[in-house]
């Protein structure tokens, strides 16, 4: 056990419950990630990409699953029709509207992935495309409260947060 400002942190134990808690907080951190790429004067939506890459492989290793080149890409890519209304957002210079987006995106990326490695990382992505709306719009509903969280999380010195 080790202490950190005062609080007590302690090992997650194997188990089903801290595997979902540890997909739950890589989903968290990937929309925070989201957050500041979308807040970045050079935001770019490859640095996105990379993001939910990032996120999808630390979901995989968590099940001992070894992804292929290109399984994230396949899984993305195939999505894309149901993902690709909210990425056209994306391109709209107003931060107010990326943050959400790129949010509801990468969470909503992160919750459909999470359940496709479960299910043995099948090539046959058609059960996922209903549930992107969804979890989008769960995403973008939880976007104050993760770039809060993120934020709060995130340890700056004196005089350096804005």
């Amino acid at each position: 056990m080790a202490e950190y400002n005062g609080v007590t942190l302690e090992p997650l134990t194997d188990g089903s419950q801290d595997r979902d808690y540890q997909v739950e907080q890589f989903i968290f951190w990937g929309a925070g990630r989201a957050a500041a790429l979308a807040l970045s004067s050079k935001f770019s939506s490859v640095a996105l990409c990379a993001n939910a890459t990032y996120m999808v492989t630390r979901i995989a290793h968590l099940y001992d699953g070894e992804l292929q080149a290109g399984d994230v890409v396949g899984l993305v890519g195939g999505l894309s029709t149901a993902v690709g209304t909210a990425a056209v957002s994306l391109l709209i210079p107003i931060k107010a509207v990326r943050v959400p987006v790129a949010i509801g995106l990468t969470y909503a990326i992160g919750k459909i992935a999470h359940i496709w490695i479960q299910d043995g990382m099948p090539s046959d992505i058609e059960r996922y495309k209903p549930m992107v709306a969804e979890f989008f719009e769960n995403g973008k509903a939880s976007a104050s409260e993760i770039v809060r969280d993120a934020s709060a999380s995130i340890p700056f010195t004196q005089g350096q947060r804005d």
